[in-house]
């Protein structure tokens, strides 16, 4: 009977809890456990709330960059699209008539497909006028494409030129090719020249013949083309974005504009940290030749 009167005799079974020193074993036993079980879950809590609490201002920083970034290229092609220009080319704005840059980009292309030289170089003085504040660190790709008929109206593209340096083991630039590691600096601008050394610009899938005509050279294909773009685009890490859809109208044979003559295009603007595009030891094909534009149907911006 006093055995029944124990709580702890309750734990044990009816064998052990003849043996008082057993069941009180057993019991410690128990409560050791659920300590453990304890202090590991208070561990695995303590753990994720410590990571939780260091990471949480890097996403925080990383999460309001990336929409900063976003935001930027979305108003930096709404300002490309919507800004004025002189109707006449040739003309300061405060001496000619002023309108949209669209409005003219549409004019000249509705003529015969192709935007003319002239019209190309103010577009793309325009882009680089408006990504001035970031070109010196961030490249970008702007380009119309009308994706129904799988066109290429127009590619600009700014690219920063980096210089491939090699170093030795003791962290000094060698003397020769042969370095322990390479380091890819981006080239200084000479201040004493009036060009930018230290960044490339492209148009794309247009170029000049000798005689200077605006008409589209060799075609390497929308497919083709745009495989190369989206492969660059792909490798060159994080991107900022923005995309805008836009009317392009074609003037006909009897000079008016019907619905056969009405495409459907659209402007990309993409924004990008600025990197080596060339070969690496991991990456054995450009990402974009420096050497060889003319394999993506570019000429270099004069």
């Amino acid at each position: 009977m006093a055995i029944k009167g124990r709580g702890n005799a309750n734990l044990c079974s009816p064998e052990v809890a003849l043996h008082p020193a057993g069941c009180k074993a057993m019991g410690g036993q128990a409560a050791v456990t659920d300590a453990m079980y304890f202090i590991l879950i208070v561990t695995f809590l303590s753990v994720f709330l410590f990571g939780f609490a260091n990471t949480y201002g890097d996403s925080v920083r990383e999460q309001i960059s990336d929409e900063y970034n976003k935001a930027f290229a979305t108003n930096a092609l709404k300002v490309i699209l919507y800004s004025s220009i002189p109707r006449d080319t040739l003309a300061q704005v405060q001496d000619g008539e002023v309108d949209f840059l669209l409005a003219l980009i549409k004019e000249d292309y509705s003529d015969d497909g192709v935007i003319g030289g002239d019209e190309r170089k103010v577009l793309g003085r325009a882009i680089s006028s408006i990504l001035s504040p970031i070109q010196d660190t961030t490249d970008y790709m702007f380009y119309i494409t009308i994706p129904d008929q799988k066109k290429f109206v127009f590619i600009y593209l700014h690219l920063t030129e980096f210089e491939k340096v090699p170093y030795s083991a003791s962290l000094k630039p060698a003397s020769s090719e042969k370095g322990k590691f390479y380091i890819y600096k981006s080239v200084k601008d000479d201040p004493s020249s009036p060009q930018d050394d230290s960044h490339l610009d492209f148009f794309c899938s247009v170029g000049a013949d000798d005689s200077g005509s605006d008409a589209l050279l060799q075609d390497i294909g929308y497919d083709e083309l745009m495989a190369k773009v989206t492969r660059l685009v792909t490798n060159v890490g994080p991107t900022s974005q923005a995309s805008s859809s836009i009317k392009l109208v074609r003037e006909s044979a009897n000079k008016t504009f019907d619905k056969t003559g009405d495409f459907r295009a659209q402007a990309d603007l993409i924004l990008w940290d600025a990197i080596w595009l060339d070969k690496t030891d991991e990456r054995p094909a450009e990402l974009f030749p420096y050497k060889s534009p003319s394999a993506w149907n570019c000429i270099s911006v004069q």
